[in-house]
Parts: C-alpha cells; structure tokens; sequence
C-alpha cells in the first residue's frame, strides 16, 4: 500500500492493477514502441492508452500495425490506429478484404 501517495505513485499502482487484470482474462496488449504518446496534455505526455484483444481475436486476425496518430482528433488523447491485415480463417481471400474495406462502418469478416 502507497502512503502519502503522489500521483505518480496513484498512477503506477492502477498500472500495475491494470497489468494484473489484463493477465487475469488472459488478454493480449497491442501496444508498440512509438515516438508519439497515447495522451499529449499540457502537464505531460504519458502513455496510459492501452489496446487489449482477447484470444479468439488473435486466433482470427494478424496484426501488422499499431500506431498512434497525434493529427487525427482534437482530444488531448491521440487517436490510435491498428491495421488487422490477414484473416488467418480464410487468409484474405477476396471475399474478406472487401469486408475489411467496411470495417470503419462496423462490419466484419464473416469467414
């Protein structure tokens, strides 16, 4: 337990809650190295965006691309873009990259 916590110190314990709980339900982070932050306020720049997937998603899809977009929003949190580019069910037939174009729109691969 943290006594006269600073927030650092609050920061680092939901970190380590946070990693706890990521482990628990067997999830998956996404997160790669960046020059650009997740967050991007006036009193810092940390990274505490955290991009999870469960298992059947890693079963399904591979991911090549993780990467934070600081020009995308007006938020102080920076967009983060991932790029799931091989359906491993079908493997990209032509079926599934033209579901993938509609993505955005909430659609999916239904292989």
């Amino acid at each position: 337990m943290c006594f006269f916590c600073d927030k650092e110190c609050e920061s680092e314990r939901r970190g380590w809650e946070l990693e706890e709980l990521i482990g628990e339900l067997d999830l998956e982070v996404l997160n790669r190295p960046s020059d650009l932050f997740t967050f991007s306020g006036p009193m810092a720049e940390p990274d505490i965006d955290v991009t999870v997937v469960n298992g059947g998603w890693l079963e399904r899809f591979v991911c090549d691309t993780w990467e934070v977009k600081e020009d995308w929003g007006v938020s102080d949190h920076n967009c983060i873009s991932i790029n799931p580019s091989v359906c491993k069910v079908c493997g990209g037939s032509s079926k599934c990259r033209k579901m993938r174009r509609g993505w955005s729109m909430g659609m999916r691969c239904k292989c």
